[in-house]
């Protein structure tokens, strides 16, 4: 006889106001069973969990838990199933200990009236040490890394008896090395019987780490079959409904080429040390390192956002230095945060007022500086043609716009503001896979009309398809430079591997 599942969700449907985002979904995970849900972003993936978790009702379908149909599934009963949720947000108290965080809801929602708190230290000490973690229970979440809150929260719900543990994009923020502890720990779980379902649309790693996968596009379920059968290649067929072409960039360099931006022997305290590098037309750069290496610092620092304590710089051998973002635009160089939502963005502005923000000055038709909102406009729907940003209209506010449109329209800013080199940070992180290609072909695109582009990430295959050279950065200074025959993801990995 076979083993019943944990979880069946049979035929769901939900409209949100006449619009339908889930068309007919079905999703079977068995116990023990690591599960991928993937599928590009408004494909319907977090309506699905939401469902599942209770959040959400179902206007029709079924959902089966451990053979026993529930009618009417809250977040309550869920939890009671043994069904949690570990969002992106992980749901921690900040200012609340390790311990309180993973003891105390269960106690309050046990109606315990008194606290004893050996009791709690111990109680979340044994919930760590399920999952094999060494975390001190006495800290506070808020002085925890990513990694860490993330497992704490694992912790948290195995403490409230989770069977089934759903994580939303679990390895966004987090390095190979932290992504390596994580899945030790969710397989570790899978062979004690506990199933887990990962929502996420990193290939490599759905690959890596999931047995069956399910792929959703547009509110259906396109195929679910075993993890083995996939490749990235038809993964990402099934996500975005087209092949996706995957060109390695380069080769727009020219060899008697004079720098564009140098860079001697910077320095900064405790951040970076006596680094030594140039930027060429017609080049993409990549620059990568562990957590805490320093390649951000440094990028930061070339464009007048940190300052540093000695060193120089050139513009097409001019000596500068920026104290400000502002300096460096009028210089021509322009960043792109990593942290897009909170530093990268105006998210209560519309697109068009995020897409001029740094070109503002370019856009006035008089003396007196006043605004030609003609020009402005028409600028506006110019580039947001060329990059096809799907949005509403360029009035609508950018915080309503897909991780992949939010990032076009900051690559839209740059191009506006004429800038000659751009630094990008992390260009694709919370990004879709057809999204992500999109970008990669508009850099591309800059990059043969004459802007420099520099790649700060931890993500290898993007550096491999996109660069011509890579720096990679450990403890504040550059270990390695590889040119484009040298450029490989053994030979990235091997390198960053020998770091750690």
């Amino acid at each position: 006889m076979a083993e019943v599942p944990f979880l069946e969700i049979k035929d769901v449907y939900k409209n949100f106001g006449g619009v339908a985002v889930l068309k007919g979904v079905s999703l079977t995970l068995s116990k023990g069973e690591i599960h991928c849900l993937a599928g590009e972003n408004g494909c319907g993936k977090s309506t699905l969990i939401k469902i599942i978790s209770g959040y959400y009702q179902k206007d029709s379908g079924d959902i089966i838990v451990e053979g026993i149909p529930v009618s009417t599934m809250t977040p309550k009963i869920a939890i009671s199933r043994g069904i949690q949720v570990v969002y992106q947000d992980f749901s921690l108290y900040p200012s609340m200990s390790i311990a309180e965080n993973i003891v105390l809801a269960d106690s309050l929602r046990n109606k315990k009236l008194f606290v004893n708190w050996s009791w709690v230290r111990s109680e979340a000490r044994k919930a760590l040490d399920k999952i094999k973690v060494d975390i001190d229970v006495d800290v506070s979440a808020e002085s925890l890394s990513i990694a860490k809150k993330q497992l704490v929260a694992i912790a948290k719900a195995l403490y409230q008896d989770a069977r089934l543990v759903i994580l939303d994009e679990p390895t966004t923020s987090l390095t190979e090395k932290e992504i390596d502890v994580l899945f030790s720990v969710l397989k570790g779980l899978a062979e004690k019987g506990v199933s887990i379902l990962l929502v996420s649309h990193k290939l490599r790693e759905v690959l890596r780490i999931s047995q069956k996968l399910t792929i959703m596009r547009n509110g259906t379920m396109v195929i679910s079959d075993d993890t083995s059968s996939f490749t990235e290649s038809s993964i990402s067929r099934y996500m975005t409904g087209r092949i996706v072409e995957r060109q390695i960039a380069g080769g727009n360099v020219s060899e008697n080429a004079a720098p564009y931006l140098s860079v001697s022997h910077l320095t900064k305290a405790g951040q970076f040390n006596d680094v030594s590098m140039a930027f060429y037309p017609g080049e993409i750069v990549g620059i990568t390192g562990l957590l805490g290496s320093g390649r951000s610092e440094v990028v930061k620092a070339i464009a007048g956002l940190d300052p540093f304590d000695s060193g120089n710089m050139e513009i097409e051998g001019k000596a500068c230095r920026f104290r400000s973002i502002e300096e460096a635009i009028k210089a021509g160089i322009g960043y792109v945060t990593d942290d897009r939502m909170t530093e990268g963005v105006f998210p209560d502005q519309s697109v068009k007022f995020n897409m001029i923000s740094a070109s503002l000055g370019m856009m006035t038709k008089n003396f007196l500086g006043q605004l030609d909102f003609c020009a402005i406009g028409e600028k506006v729907a110019s580039t947001s043609e060329q990059f096809n940003i799907v949005m509403k209209d360029s009035e609508a506010k950018i915080k309503y716009l897909s991780g992949g449109n939010a990032q076009k329209v900051m690559l839209g800013r740059w191009l506006l503001a004429n800038v000659r080199l751009l630094f990008l940070n992390g260009p694709t992180v919370g990004v879709d896979i057809g999204a992500k290609f999109d970008i990669y072909e508009k850099l591309r695109e800059l990059n043969k009309a004459g802007m420099i582009i520099v790649i700060i990430s931890d993500d290898v295959p993007e550096l491999v398809l996109n660069c011509d050279r890579v720096l990679i950065f450990h403890n504040g200074s550059i270990v390695r430079e590889m040119g484009r025959n040298e450029i490989s993801e053994d030979s990235i990995n091997t390198t960053l591997s020998s770091l750690m």
